[in-house]
């Protein structure tokens, strides 16, 4: 199983430095430690910090850097330069709020790129994970200072992908001023319906501001913020322990704990999760420390697949369960390394049948037809053509002409 991810920071001009760093400790860690294959990761950065002329160690991001070890700026090994071996999917200008509403719902243009685009399986296995960084407000995430995209919006993005059907679980972080006032509409929805697996982390609460961390007075600007760097050293730190018996670290990736954890350290602000009582390796890793089958009751490891080797838990015989069919119905689910799953029903199909009867949004034609809303994207077809209009400007642009074609005649 790999999940898929974005990465996103919507500020631009260079003392925002500490907000490219915080998606690139981000990336690092969901590539590296959570073994996202890079194809499934959208990496948004709208401003390049490492070529600013004010950037006086060019092509470098640093986590924290006050003075250089040596006269050589190529000697210098003070910290780990983040800006390496990584894959930016959008930048500068392409980052915006009709963009972002495209990337976010999956709906994209049709000249956009394969390679910029997130694709999702019909077994309905995979994960999304969402982390944003950037200015924000009460009930509004600002968007290199000339847009924004409201707590309302946010809502609608989500509640079109919970309709859809397409995620396993959809995990959003969060990390700028009033984080989780940006919450407050999609919060509405998923207590009003039930809904359990949906997850929400805010670096912030609505009424608290967020801190960054380090100041650098070599760069002259704040290199990463309090939240970002303390979550991920601590998923980091975790993953580094029981290297060969990952299983043991389930308790230590529950929010629960991640929360105890962050409330120990100097944030200032308030860390605020909708639910603690997940965890946060099924979500960001995409070999899961455990598989549990409810049906079963087994909690099984997952394993390396190296050769002809197999993971022993998807090796099951489902002759031996027949004869508790209405009790254990094994034939649906899988367990170990999702890649080798056989049983994948394409049940997608069978949600979008009746999504557009059953949705208001959907089943308003005038509202669904509109050039741009939050659920289509428009294309110039015919049937948005109004031919009558279209042949008054015709006879009205003839007349304009046959008149000064009359003019330039007369003597």
């Amino acid at each position: 199983m790999n999940n898929n991810v974005i990465i996103l920071s919507t500020s631009r001009y260079y003392y925002n430095y500490r907000h490219t760093t915080n998606i690139l400790i981000a990336y690092d860690y969901l590539k590296n430690v959570g073994d996202n294959i890079n194809k499934n990761i959208l990496l948004m950065v709208p401003f390049d910090h490492t070529c600013d002329c004010r950037n006086i160690l060019h092509g470098t991001i640093y986590k924290n850097h006050n003075q250089i070890k040596s006269n050589s700026l190529k000697d210098n090994t003070l910290d780990e330069n983040l800006y390496k071996n990584i894959n930016i999917d959008y930048k500068n200008n392409n980052i915006y709020d009709i963009q972002l509403r495209r990337v976010i719902r999956h709906r994209y243009d049709g000249f956009m790129p394969y390679k910029t685009r997130l694709y999702t399986t019909v077994n309905k296995e995979k994960n999304l994970i969402i982390y944003m960084t950037g200015h924000g407000g009460e009930k509004f995430l600002k968007i290199q200072e000339f847009n924004i995209i409201s707590s309302a919006e946010f809502k609608l993005y989500l509640q079109e992908l919970i309709i859809k059907q397409i995620y396993k679980s959809i995990f959003v972080i969060i990390e700028t001023c009033r984080g989780y006032s940006f919450y407050n509409d999609i919060l509405y929805f998923l207590n009003k319906n039930k809904i359990n697996n949906i997850f929400l982390l805010a670096s912030s609460n609505p009424s608290e501001n967020s801190y960054s961390l380090f100041s650098s007075g070599y760069l002259g600007v704040s290199t990463i913020d309090r939240f970002t760097n303390y979550f991920f050293t601590y998923l980091d730190n975790i993953s580094k322990t029981n290297l060969n018996e990952q299983h043991k670290n389930v308790n230590s990736f529950l929010m629960h704990s991640v929360m105890n954890y962050l409330k120990t350290k100097y944030i200032i602000s308030t860390p605020t999760v909708n639910k603690s009582n997940f965890n946060v390796s099924s979500l960001v890793h995409s070999k899961n420390i455990i598989f549990y089958n409810s049906n079963l009751l087994l909690i099984a490891k997952d394993q390396d697949i190296t050769g002809d080797h197999i993971i022993n838990t998807t090796n099951y015989d489902n002759k031996q369960y027949q004869n508790n069919n209405n009790t254990l119905n094994f034939q649906n689910t899988c367990l170990g390394d999702l890649t080798l799953c056989k049983h994948m029903k394409n049940k997608i199909y069978t949600y979008m049948a009746t999504l557009y009867m059953h949705m208001s949004y959907y089943n308003n034609m005038d509202l669904f037809e509109k050039k741009e809303n939050f659920f289509n994207n428009y294309y110039f077809t015919y049937k948005n053509i109004d031919i009558e209009y279209l042949t008054k400007i015709i006879i009205i642009a003839f007349l304009v002409l046959f008149i000064m074609l009359n003019f330039l005649i007369q003597p």
